[in-house]
């Protein structure tokens, strides 16, 4: 099997086609985070004892905090990003805590919910509210960096539509 070479009339449609990719791209960097977002009705509220606790930092993932909770309902395994450096009172819990979550499942088939308040003892120490401000403050910082990916992907798109009328085709 050989292999064709890619030539001047290939430009024009990988132009467009890089384009396109990066047009998903900046909507994910801009309005990604609305796919996470749940309405404070819509969630899950379940209670129980800390069993452990864990903070990770992956490479894909990021830093996250996981509280695994033991309850009559099973085991739960909550998680959401570590929120544990804006809001102190999270570094506070250990295990044999008695709490009660607000979550929402995940949309990934994970075995995990996602937290979205915590409270202990009667007292909320994550609430709604910094959760959302949390990830709208996230977007904020990625929304510049989608809208620049934007750009780029505007300019080719040009490039592709330009390179297509000098050259008169797509490909060969």
């Amino acid at each position: 099997m050989t292999r064709q070479k890619l030539s001047k009339n290939d430009l024009p449609g990988l132009a467009v086609l890089f384009s396109v990719i990066l047009f998903f791209l900046s909507a994910t960097l801009i309005y990604g985070w609305k796919l996470d977002f749940e309405e404070k009705n819509s969630l899950i509220k379940i209670a129980g004892v800390v069993s452990d606790l864990e903070q990770t930092n992956k490479s894909k993932a990021g830093k996250k905090m996981h509280i695994y909770l033991s309850s009559n309902g099973g085991r739960h395994h909550l998680t959401q990003d570590d929120l544990t450096y804006s809001f102190p009172a999270l570094r506070t819990l250990s295990k044999g805590d008695r709490i009660t979550a607000l979550v929402s499942k995940d949309c990934c088939g994970r075995d995990l919910e996602w937290v979205w308040e915590i409270s202990r003892n009667g007292e909320t120490i994550l609430s709604y509210e910094d959760t959302l401000n949390a990830m709208k403050n996230s977007a904020i910082r990625s929304a510049p960096i989608g809208k620049y990916v934007s750009y780029l992907a505007y300019l080719l798109l040009v490039a592709g539509l330009g390179l297509r009328i000098k050259y008169g085709v797509w490909s060969s």
